[in-house]
Order: structure tokens, then sequence, then C-alpha cells
């Protein structure tokens, strides 16, 4: 993978089909998929110690870029979704406030999960809660992937919510 500079727009919303599954291990995976010539890209991620796992059978979703980034406050909701069976899954920067408070916040905006991204590292973390009643609360899956596999992620699937004809692509996330 490459580590890419790029400033984060405004609000990113990435054409994607986000399918989460669980492996024996602890370990996930993100494959992104383009839906225009079936190319994959693998990206390593781990899954958080509280909330759900993820199913087996998976999610299939949209990306969006949390507004505020690091989502220590609430977040925008996800755009309106084509049908009822569409879900949205928030991209969000680490640091500034437990892994739980963004979770949480990307759960009450009406997102379906939640990726949690590094900063200036492409160490791979494990999320874990900070009181037993807070991560009980969390009812959405959540990984932790690397600034780069975000960078990577926002450029490659983002689109702009004003413009037509965004090309949908797929993501699965197995854990």
């Amino acid at each position: 993978m490459h580590l890419i500079s790029l400033s984060p727009p405004f609000h990113l919303v990435a054409g994607i089909s986000v399918l989460l599954l669980c492996i024996p291990s602890n370990d996930a995976l993100i494959r992104a998929v383009y839906n225009h010539n079936g190319i994959s890209q693998d990206f390593d991620a781990l899954p958080s110690h509280f909330g759900p796992s993820l199913h087996r059978e998976g999610l299939l979703g949209h990306l969006v870029e949390a507004k505020p980034a690091n989502a220590c406050q609430p977040i925008d909701t996800p755009p309106p979704a084509n049908s009822s069976s569409t879900a949205f899954i928030a991209l969000i920067q680490r640091y500034d406030c437990p892994f739980t408070t963004k979770v949480l916040h990307a759960q009450r905006a009406g997102y379906h999960a939640a990726i949690v991204h590094n900063v200036d590292s492409q160490a791979l973390v494990t999320m874990l809660g900070e009181n037993e009643a807070v991560k009980e609360s969390v009812s959405i899956p959540s990984l932790f992937i690397s600034e780069s596999a975000s960078t990577q992620l926002r450029r490659i699937f983002h689109y702009d919510q004003t413009r037509s004809g965004r090309d949908i692509s797929t993501l699965q996330l197995q854990s």
C-alpha cells in the first residue's frame, strides 16, 4: 500500500458495498472491489473489542467520511438512501476521545458500522472500551485500519454528493 498525501474534502461519501464476515482469527480484512473492472485490493484491519462481532454473511453499504472527522461530537447523518436496504459505514479519524465515543456517535447518526483509521501511523491498534456500560451500548460493528488504508479508500471510493452518475464499487470487510 502507498501513503498518499491528501487533504480530506469537506464530506466524502464513497460508493462502496460492504461485506463484514467473521473469521476465527482476531484479524480482519477490508477488500475493495472495483465494480467497473472487477479488480480488488486488500487492506489489513482489526475488529474492536466492543460492540457486536461482524456477521458471517456480511454487510452491504456505502462508506462515508465522518463530519467532524474525529467523531468526538455527534456526526452528520449519512446521505439519503436509495432504498431501505442501503447501509452506511462511517470512516472516522483516531484520537481526541475514546473509541467507544466515536462508534456511538456513528451509531446514533444512523450508520450500520464504523471504520476508525490511524493518524500519522501505519500501526493497527486494538480498540478497547473504557467501561462495561458504554461498551454494552454499542450495537454496530467497528474495525481499525492504518492511515494509508484510509487514504487509499478515500482516494478511490469518494464521490461528491452533488455530482450525478457516481461509480458504485464494492468493499468487503471480513474479520
